[in-house]
């Protein structure tokens, strides 16, 4: 996978919400400091923000674990802990073999 980088820079403080591009969360407006970063990934442009420990998190990363990049909420916050690793129990994931069965596991 191909990613072409356009523009990154810090947000001084968030006008609106926004989902992190790393852990899905919420961002809230007002925020202040907030990573942005624009690229083209496979055919199409991404505006992307995160939470700053989440960039970290980013940057820490291995090149194999984002290789074949990744969908937002695949790590937890600030971490490089994928959440399809974690022992959840409790928790409906959607099945792999087709998106409008889900499984208990």
């Amino acid at each position: 996978m191909i990613c072409t980088p356009l523009s990154e820079r810090t947000i001084k403080k968030t006008r609106k919400n926004h989902r992190c591009g790393w852990c899905d969360e919420q961002i809230d407006s007002g925020s202040t400091g907030i990573p942005y970063r624009s690229y083209i990934w496979e055919d199409g442009p991404v505006s992307e923000w995160m939470h700053p420990e989440c960039r970290g998190a980013l940057n820490r990363a291995s090149y194999d674990e984002i290789e074949e990049g990744w969908t937002p909420g695949d790590f937890h916050r600030g971490t490089t802990d994928n959440i399809n690793d974690d022992p959840l129990p409790d928790v409906w994931r959607p099945s792999i073999s087709r998106k409008d069965e889900y499984t208990y596991v």
